[in-house]
């Protein structure tokens, strides 16, 4: 057609009109793509995280709750997330360090006396689960390079099954703690620990599934229950190795301490917000 012709075509089958048409098409399947990529990433995901020397494997699994494998974009979250926060993740055990310097492996015999926590002061301070430590036994504290090294509880808050325990060390990496109050149904949470007997950190992915949420753990008094309140729901993987360490949200922050002492329906998993430990760590400071 030359340049004196006129172009009768209806508006929509015009050269320019194809072109528009054609945007149109692009966008949209940008947005569903966009729309797809945000339903599969809340979909939970479990990994499990190597780390030698400065390099991070991460082996990602099917999901816990529905066997689907994580998405591209989550697996990339968990695994920056993870390198974070994997050195300030420790294994917490209450009980006499072993003469072959490992972690005891969890059994029936250490249920409650065993678990992860994470490092919120250079100088040594870890925060974990109150009923890991609770018991009048000495506690040990392994660290992500290995080492073991004696710990002493420092305060503790026994309604939000909370503690701060104490490690005679200098030079540790802690974690970031974010705001609880912040968080929202939906977002993504990432739970890291180091169960005794692994060979390396292990890290879960799921969402957060509900906030002020009220479960219940065992209780002093042998056959009573303790109830606890305002706490952070999500279907991340969760067990008695990850207890005590880390909720994080995707920005890395930690948001809440894993508990999963703490009795709920199966697939479900507890936190307690980390604003509850903030009190706690500044008595420690003191």
């Amino acid at each position: 057609m030359g340049p004196t012709e006129r172009d009768d075509r209806p508006p929509e089958y015009s050269a320019e009109g194809m072109r528009h048409l054609g945007r149109r098409r692009l966008i949209a399947l940008i947005a569903a793509c966009a729309v797809m990529s945000g339903a599969l990433a809340g979909v939970g995901s479990f990994a499990a995280i190597s780390v030698i020397r400065s390099e991070t494997t991460v082996g990602l699994g099917p999901g816990p709750s529905d066997g689907r494998p994580t998405t591209l974009a989550a697996s990339d979250a968990i695994e920056r997330v993870a390198s974070v926060a994997v050195p300030s993740v420790v294994t917490v055990v209450a009980g006499p360090a072993r003469s072959n310097g490992a972690a005891p492996s969890a059994s029936p015999a250490t249920k409650g006396r065993i678990g992860s926590g994470f490092v919120v002061s250079a100088g040594g301070l870890i925060v974990t689960c109150n009923h890991i430590v609770a018991a009048a036994a000495p506690l040990v504290v392994y660290l992500a390079d290995g080492r073991s090294v004696p710990a002493s509880l420092v305060v503790a808050d026994v309604p939000n099954d909370l503690a701060v325990i104490r490690i005679d060390l200098a030079g540790l990496v802690p974690a970031v703690l974010g705001d609880s109050e912040s968080v929202r149904e939906g977002q993504l949470a990432i739970v890291v620990g180091r169960p005794p007997g692994a060979s390396s950190e292990t890290v879960a992915q799921g969402i957060v599934s509900g906030v002020g949420r009220t479960g219940s753990i065992a209780g002093a008094a042998r056959g009573s229950q303790q109830e606890l309140f305002g706490l952070i729901q999500t279907d991340a993987y969760m067990d008695a190795g990850l207890t005590g360490g880390p909720l994080l949200d995707a920005g890395g922050t930690v948001v809440g301490v894993s508990d999963s002492e703490i009795a709920g329906a199966d697939g479900v998993g507890f936190a307690v917000p980390i604003n509850r430990a903030r009190a706690l760590i500044a008595a420690a400071t003191r």
